[in-house]
């Protein structure tokens, strides 16, 4: 923390959660450029894990508590893992639904 600056917290709640539902949103719309259709698990994976973001941000006072996140110092890899690891790791269900719809 700089001043008010929080770190942790915008890389990894604001940058990296965020840019979750926007990347599975962008392999839909590939899906159904592509295919024509969307299939039912593309849409399942894309309401799903935009729930679960949805609740991460209704929850994030919470979220910034548990001990994984309030205990680890914020440096490289954290902010790495969160700008990088996280958004583009856990959207490759939506990347395997783009390559093999059926």
């Amino acid at each position: 923390r700089i001043l008010f600056f929080d770190f942790k917290q915008f890389f990894n709640a604001r940058v990296g959660i965020a840019l979750w539902p926007l990347i599975n949103l962008s392999y839909a719309v590939k899906m159904y450029q592509l295919h024509h259709t969307l299939t039912n698990s593309m849409m399942l994976v894309n309401v799903l894990q935009f729930l679960y973001v949805l609740d991460l941000f209704l929850n994030e006072d919470w979220y910034m508590r548990t001990i994984d996140v309030a205990y680890d110092h914020f440096g490289f890899y954290l902010a790495w893992g969160d700008i990088a690891w996280l958004p583009f790791m856990y959207t490759l269900q939506g990347y395997y639904l783009v390559q093999h719809p059926t």
